[in-house]
């Protein structure tokens, strides 16, 4: 009788252990109180890229997350940009909205975040913050709801503090406009990521005609098409010529993917993927560079802990290469062409593709470089040394002619005189 009463007694005991703890869990899950938000419970994320003359497709991941060693992330948005988002005014602002109002809390206090945005891969053009960018300080503070009596009811309030920083730690309080707490990411192209083109005409002679225009065919191109479409602006020729007796129109830009026909003549420069835009002017074109497999065409360093990263386009030789490349041809006509390559000694010929020991893409193509990426073309054109002299001593010839003539008349007149 006594086992069975020690054994409902064990099992009595461990009914009232499960129900105490079942009893501490319940309390644990619902700790976290109502929360209502005194203000914007939101954050609104703006991004705008400047310097940029071409849509993108890139992302960029805004991060809120407590400090510490862990970094554990509290809030995620992403803003994308897609093919069809285009420029206005050579710049691209996006949002996003950040919502914090499914965020708990078990106690009163000061929660402190920062607020940082994460750079994804792009398939098109890099981008840096610059070296002043600055950072976001976030404090959510946290109050208890007391009831009549001044006594915590388990429910909250909640406020949404930001703090715009900059080096130095020089901070300052975000306002809300329009009832929004707006943070503004602020990108601007990488002067290291993109170059411009210029194509220079030259004649000389004593047959040349320094009016007379030639025609170059540019295209701009790159390993598996990924800058198909996108627009580069020309500058520095003139907007219609006369060719062949006819008259032609000049383009004003040139697409990636399509060769193109300009015209110049001597003295004249064409400016091909730069642009200026109040006051700032800026390159379009994207690097080409490639890296592994050895030896590469043009490669510049690029720091991509801040970047978003150009796309990947091809294996070239090995490599893995990215970025524009260029080809350029002229039409010279009856004269005599000669080429340079930024400044380099002239050799003869009318395309890149004569020079040798130049790296070439697909054996015609330069790759683009940062900054200026110059090509000079000069066409000679002689004539006859003998027709030059006949006009030369012409003048000279008719006077000794005369001189002459002179002499003989005033002699043949005093013989006349004597025989008289």
């Amino acid at each position: 009788m006594k086992k069975v009463l020690n054994i409902k007694n064990m099992g009595l005991l461990l009914i009232i252990v499960l129900i105490a703890v079942l009893t501490i869990n319940t309390k644990e899950a619902k700790a976290a109180g109502t929360v209502t938000w005194s203000g914007p419970s939101s954050i609104t994320i703006r991004d705008t890229i400047h310097n940029i003359a071409n849509p993108i497709v890139a992302s960029t991941k805004c991060v809120l997350f407590e400090g510490g060693d862990t970094h554990d992330d509290v809030a995620t948005t992403t803003i994308n940009y897609t093919a069809s988002d285009t420029p206005t005014n050579y710049q691209i602002t996006k949002s996003a909205t950040m919502n914090l109002s499914s965020l708990t809390f078990t106690k009163p206090g000061d929660y402190s975040y920062n607020l940082v945005e994460e750079l994804l891969n792009s398939n098109a053009e890099a981008f840096w913050p610059g070296e002043d960018a600055p950072y976001y300080k976030v404090t959510i503070s946290v109050r208890n709801i007391v009831d009549a009596n001044n006594v915590p009811t388990g429910n909250f309030t909640a406020s949404l503090i930001i703090e715009k920083c900059i080096s130095g730690n020089i901070c300052s309080k975000i306002n809300p406009v329009s009832g929004n707490l707006i943070v503004d990411f602020d990108y601007e192209t990488n002067p290291e990521s993109f170059g411009h083109i210029e194509i220079s005409k030259t004649v000389k002679g004593i047959g040349a005609d320094i009016n007379e225009y030639f025609p170059f065919t540019v295209s701009i191109d790159d390993a598996d098409d990924a800058f198909d479409g996108w627009v580069y602006p020309i500058s520095g020729i003139d907007s219609t010529v006369t060719y062949n007796g006819s008259t032609v129109s000049n383009p004003t830009t040139i697409t990636s993917g399509t060769p193109t026909t300009i015209y110049l003549k001597h003295g004249q420069t064409a400016i091909i993927g730069q642009v200026t835009s109040g006051g700032n002017t800026f390159d379009a074109i994207p690097n080409f560079y490639c890296t592994g497999g050895g030896h590469s065409p043009t490669v510049t360093s690029y720091n991509f802990s801040k970047n978003l990263r150009i796309r990947k386009l091809a294996n070239i030789d090995g490599k893995t290469c990215y970025g524009s490349y260029v080809s350029i041809s002229e039409n010279s006509g009856s004269y005599t062409p000669s080429i340079s390559l930024d400044g380099s000694d002239y050799i003869s010929g009318d395309s890149f593709d004569d020079i040798d020991g130049l790296d070439l893409i697909d054996n015609t193509s330069l790759p683009v470089e940062s900054e200026t990426n110059a090509y000079y073309f000069v066409n000679t054109k002689e004539m006859s040394p003998v027709t030059g002299l006949i006009l030369t001593i012409l003048p000279y010839l008719i006077l000794a002619g005369i001189g002459i003539g002179g002499t003989l008349l005033v002699m043949h007149l005093k013989k006349q005189k004597v025989d008289a």
